[in-house]
């Protein structure tokens, strides 16, 4: 299933979103973005580039040592899974 530009927009729109609404720690953010990737994995290849997305905004919103390992941990994988689980 290949997704038009507005899938897209409506994509990082809602990944926006969560991430402004869990400024409260680098846990809730990363979890946030997370459980974004985690639903938009599954529905197609081309939703994985937005995926870097998510990382790279993680790593400079927050200045925190263990978020960055985090999001070190996540690159060049496809399936967060394992990153979200670790944050329950």
């Amino acid at each position: 299933m290949h997704n038009t530009s507005s899938d897209t927009t409506s994509f990082e729109e809602v990944a926006a979103t969560k991430l402004k609404r869990t400024r409260s720690s680098w846990k809730r953010k990363i979890s946030a973005a997370a459980a974004t990737v985690l639903i938009t994995e599954e529905e197609s290849d081309e939703k994985l580039a937005n995926n870097e997305k998510i990382k790279l905004e993680l790593l400079a919103l927050s200045k925190n040592r263990k978020s960055q390992e985090l999001c070190m941990m996540t690159k060049g994988k496809k399936n967060l899974s394992n990153v979200y689980r670790y944050l329950q």
